[in-house]
């Protein structure tokens, strides 16, 4: 059988074939230790700006314990509305010493988020001193920590030894002015003069130098005494010489040299 070309037929060329796959977009790399510090410096400024920049933790309460004067609560709630964590409890503790310098120690804890607690403690007063006419507690370490006016006021006060600085010497407030140890020797003296008969004590004085206070009685005459020297046996000494010649004693009796005893 033959075959025979048909003159319409064309000739076919091959289709052109167009992908309609789309391409990929090329990816951002960030590396992983750039996405953890930029984490890490995200979180550090949330919590700075949560500790040190917000509402939260500003002082909105300052609480005592403790007795304080109106100058040591108003030193103290200078600290409302500062950020707890800029208190510096140190220097708090000074300001209200300043101010309060009966305190015989002040500390201040933080409470979190928003209080302050200021615990106080006052001295023991152990004598009053006058000098310049002006009257000063003084505690057991013998620091004069408080001006007063007049002893009226207070019976316990009036009940304390006084020491007259007959030399009138400058007084400032919160530093030492007596030893310790003139201050048991003083109280040692003003506790048990009474033992004393027939005379009663007045008032002590001292000059330059509390090494020799002079003890002043309602009698007319004084009693000059070493405060380096035990004082129970100056008053043992005292009361040997009353025994004997007490009609005799017009001035004073001076038992300032160990083992003896002079009057006039």
């Amino acid at each position: 059988m033959g075959w025979r070309r048909n003159k319409g037929a064309g000739i076919g060329r091959n289709p052109i074939i167009i992908s309609t796959t789309p391409r990929e977009p090329m990816a951002l790399y960030i590396p992983k230790s750039v996405v953890n510090i930029f984490l890490f410096l995200l979180i550090v400024t949330g919590l700075f700006y949560i500790f040190f920049v917000s509402d939260y933790f500003k002082v909105k309460r300052v609480v005592f314990e403790g007795s304080i004067t109106s100058e040591g609560r108003a030193a103290a709630e200078k600290s409302r509305g500062k950020n707890i964590f800029y208190v510096n409890n140190y220097r708090l503790a000074d300001e209200v010493r300043k101010v309060y310098p009966q305190a015989y120690w002040v500390k201040i804890y933080r409470g979190l988020p928003d209080v302050i607690k200021v615990v106080t403690a006052e001295r023991t007063v152990s004598l009053i001193w006058q000098s310049n006419d002006q009257y000063y507690l003084v505690d057991d370490m013998g620091i004069a920590f408080r001006a007063i006016g007049t002893l009226a006021s207070n019976e316990k006060w009036q009940a304390l030894p006084l020491v007259i600085d007959i030399g009138n010497f400058k007084v400032e407030l919160g530093k030492r002015l007596i030893s310790s140890r003139f201050i048991d020797f003083i109280s040692y003296i003003h506790d048990n003069f009474s033992e004393v008969e027939g005379s009663k004590l007045v008032r002590i004085e001292v000059a330059e130098t509390s090494f020799h206070p002079v003890l002043v009685t309602d009698l007319g005459w004084k009693v000059l005494l070493d405060s380096n020297s035990p004082a129970k046996d100056q008053l043992d000494d005292l009361k040997l010489i009353l025994n004997k010649h007490k009609g005799d004693i017009h001035e004073y009796v001076d038992l300032r040299i160990e083992g003896w005893g002079y009057y006039k």
